[in-house]
């Protein structure tokens, strides 16, 4: 069941900056709650049609019962036991790291989705994806090389139109990974793992629009997604992912037609250094071309830094590319700061 969660708005300082949260609590989220009260700030989200016990994330299938949403400008610390949260009011909340003790994995692989459905096993991870396969459909990868890591990914992507059948889910967004790891096509991570994300989504939370959330996903403590904003066809999002201490991380995602932002930010030393960096399309349940839009999105303005200094970014299209095709997906590298990802 939904119920209604009161979340904070945010409003975009600059493009290089933080951002800080100027609403007062009203919004509503489609999530369930963790607490029962409904004045409580911070729910488990509404599992999406996926394997029985798990939602589908823009990092995979993850169990239902790890995801959850917090308020944009909450601070997220991953703590041995728990995952701690400060709501934007000062208020802490702790929520349960993903007890995995029962054996069920908390990120599903391919074959892992295909035991729990029944369907035909897949082949093994490591080479083409196997023609069933839904997930990061098109994506750019770059690895930093030194041992330092990045400091900044900024960049804008555009809002597409909206497809003409509804897909299950379908996510555009950069994000930075802590190691290479591929929700479904790799088994699920034997080292610690996270990633930090500012994500465009279609459908929304409550109906056929696209919308943007701010993500930090990890093993331990499962997924976190700050509440949603409604963007709309022809809007860019400046997706803002920032060191902001040695082991923290600001993620930004703005609207820049409104300046409406949500965001969180997330500390652990799992994070001093993020040295993968990705733009992607990730889709669940797009079938055909009518599950797609018909314009491409359109990654620009990207700049990566390392010690106050850019990065000369050198994308790698689909490393380990989707054998099967939903449409005539396509990925195009223009140069370190400009991708366009199409679907027709």
């Amino acid at each position: 069941p939904a119920a209604a969660v009161a979340s904070l708005g945010c409003v975009s300082d600059t493009r290089t900056g933080f951002i800080a949260s100027n609403h007062p609590p009203g919004a509503m989220a489609r999530m369930t709650l963790l607490l029962a009260a409904a004045a409580v700030l911070i729910g488990s989200a509404v599992a999406l049609s996926a394997p029985a016990g798990y939602r589908a994330t823009p990092a995979g299938f993850v169990r239902s019962e790890c995801v959850h949403s917090v308020p944009s400008g909450s601070h997220l610390q991953e703590r041995p036991d728990h995952l701690h949260v400060t709501l934007p009011t000062g208020e802490e909340r702790r929520l349960p790291l993903c007890d995995r003790s029962d054996g069920r994995p908390a990120f599903l692989s391919d074959a892992e989705a295909a035991r729990l459905t029944g369907e035909a096993v897949p082949a093994s991870a490591g080479g083409p994806l196997p023609p069933d396969y839904d997930g990061w459909l098109e994506y750019t990868a770059f690895k930093d090389s030194s041992a330092h890591g990045f400091d900044t990914f900024l960049g804008d992507f555009s809002v597409p139109d909206a497809p003409a059948a509804d897909p299950q889910i379908l996510y555009l967004f950069t994000g930075l990974q802590n190691i290479d790891w591929i929700p479904k096509v790799d088994p699920e991570p034997s080292t610690p793992f996270d990633i930090i994300q500012p994500v465009l989504q279609y459908p929304g939370d409550f109906g056929n629009y696209w919308s943007v959330k701010s993500w930090y996903v990890t093993l331990n403590a499962g997924a976190v997604e700050s509440n949603e904003v409604q963007v709309n066809q022809g809007d860019a999002i400046f997706g803002n992912m920032t060191r902001s201490g040695p082991q923290s991380w600001f993620v930004g995602s703005t609207s820049v037609a409104t300046g409406k932002s949500t965001t969180i930010t997330a500390t652990h030393p799992r994070l001093a250094t993020q040295p993968w960096a990705y733009t992607t399309l990730e889709c669940y349940g797009c079938q055909d071309c009518s599950t797609y839009p018909t314009q491409p999105s359109k990654f620009t303005k990207m700049s990566i830094t390392q010690g106050g200094k850019p990065v000369a970014v050198e994308w790698e299209a689909n490393p380990k590319p989707a054998q099967d095709r939903k449409c005539h997906e396509s990925i195009q590298i223009i140069s370190g700061a400009e991708v366009t990802i199409g679907f027709q």
